[in-house]
């Protein structure tokens, strides 16, 4: 059964705490019920609940990718634009 946000955002302190107070991230693991590869995100890496989730569509180059389609999505806006309001003058003649 899937644990909900809450539920690891809750544990998250703790696991912070438990591990100041000396224990392996095994034993944290096992005491709350989570799974070592979390805990070891949380501890190791210094990632919150949910961040990883983010990360993982991530694509390098997507900025670019991004602003090529913005650009043409407004030559293609600005040609349209052009072309029905020749299509208006031609109607008022």
């Amino acid at each position: 059964m899937r644990r909900g946000k809450e539920f690891y955002t809750q544990n998250y302190q703790r696991a912070l705490d438990l591990h100041e107070q000396g224990m392996s991230i095994k034993e944290i693991a096992q005491v709350l019920g989570i799974s070592y590869s979390a805990v070891y995100s949380w501890i190791s890496k210094g990632r919150k609940p949910g961040e990883g989730a983010l990360m993982k569509y991530y694509l390098p180059g997507q900025e670019k990718r991004l602003e090529r389609m913005i650009s043409k999505l407004m030559d293609d806006y600005e040609k349209a634009k052009k072309k029905i309001l020749g299509v208006l003058e031609k109607m008022e003649l």
